[in-house]
């Protein structure tokens, strides 16, 4: 699979930021951020790097694209001037520097959003615009429909295993069945989790809520997995249902621990009590699921 790289250049940056320091900062998070909720990160001052993920890079690419130009448009204003540029990431940290100069030099205006042509099949299928001087410049964002990630649990759900897993949650629930635990079994990618979820929202549709489920796979290498694999979004919200001293403790120590952990970045850090903090974190982190 192919990764991409999006360059957002903002004109004479440098006086820009000694005039404005706040508003350059301010633009570089909110880019950063855009980078982020599209898989991406920042590899140098105004690039941009996006991996591999799922078949649909070029998707996410394009999406993180468009959206870091509309916000830079939005201060045109205070800018002198805007190029977003994508392009395709060769992997060589010299390759890149040297090509991303050759296709600047072809941008025609300060104030344009940009395909190299190079890779322009890839975004075929998400672009509107017209070729000019050996770039596509890009008038606006096709609409493509779901992605992949928001397909696939349709796609994974037979009404067979449906109705079984149906029948086994309405079984739970009687009064003489003294079992309160319910395990699913199958292969990663076959749709265990997917038609959970979709079974207990036609049981409980008025419920709003999603069950904290613990994937746990035999063939894991790290004992941790299970923990991490659980965590959602619900992270940046937990400090609102402990009590004080456990709220001091998860902002402290327990949000970013488990927020490197859900990122998999957990084998960065070196603490000697990692899987006891880590424990207790996910301790916090589930009652106060419960709690919410």
């Amino acid at each position: 699979m192919y990764s991409y790289l999006i360059y957002t250049g903002i004109s004479h940056v440098n006086q820009l930021t000694k005039l404005h320091p706040a508003l350059i900062l301010k633009i570089q998070g909110e880019l950063d951020g855009i980078a982020q909720r599209f898989g991406g990160r920042r590899v140098e001052d105004e690039l941009y790097h996006f991996p591999p993920s799922l078949g649909e890079t070029a998707r996410k690419t394009a999406e993180a694209a468009e959206a870091m130009y509309q916000y830079l448009r939005e201060n045109d204003r205070e800018l002198f001037g805007i190029t977003v540029l994508v392009s395709g990431s060769p992997g060589d940290s010299r390759t890149v520097s040297s090509g991303l100069e050759s296709l600047l030099f072809k941008v025609p205006d300060d104030n344009g959003f940009w395909v190299d042509k190079d890779i322009l099949d890839d975004f075929n299928a998400y672009f509107d615009g017209t070729a000019v001087e050996g770039l596509f410049c890009v008038s606006s964002l096709k609409e493509a429909g779901p992605r992949l990630e928001e397909r696939l649990p349709s796609l994974l759900i037979r009404s067979d295993r449906l109705k079984v897993v149906r029948g086994a949650l309405e079984q739970l629930e009687r009064d003489e069945n003294n079992r309160s635990v319910l395990l699913l079994r199958g292969r990663p990618g076959s749709g265990k989790r997917a038609t959970l979820y979709r079974a207990l929202r036609e049981l409980y549709p008025d419920d709003g809520g999603v069950p904290l489920v613990i994937p746990f796979a035999e063939d894991a290498e790290d004992p941790m997995e299970p923990f991490v694999r659980a965590l959602g979004s619900f992270l940046t919200t937990v400090s609102e249902y402990l009590d004080e001293d456990e709220s001091l403790w998860w902002e402290k120590e327990g949000a970013e621990y488990l927020e490197q952990c859900r990122k998999g970045r957990i084998r960065e850090t070196s603490r000697d009590q990692g899987p006891v903090d880590l424990i207790q974190a996910f301790a916090l982190y589930v009652k106060a699921y419960v709690e919410r």
